[in-house]
């Protein structure tokens, strides 16, 4: 079975590192978030990729790359990791 996280996200609509690479990952929120990925910390003014809350998200990333999300209200996503 995979293994699953739950990730929690501040909510002060900053970036926020969530899942760090090599690998690939099923990302549910319970919240809308946006979501970008990188090799260093974004830019506060990058628009970000926007995901509605009640759609999954599969993720790849590779060394050295990070997901980030940011949110205007808290929130927390689910990174289930996928073999």
């Amino acid at each position: 079975m995979p293994s699953s996280s739950a990730i929690v996200i501040p909510g002060s609509g900053a970036w926020h590192p969530a899942l760090t690479g090599p690998g690939t990952w099923l990302v549910t929120g319970n919240d809308n978030f946006d979501y970008c990925w990188a090799e260093g910390a974004p830019s506060p003014a990058l628009p970000g990729h926007f995901r509605l809350a009640r759609i999954d998200l599969v993720v790849r990333l590779l060394s050295g790359e990070q997901l980030y999300v940011r949110a205007q209200r808290p929130m927390t996503l689910t990174a289930t990791a996928e073999a």
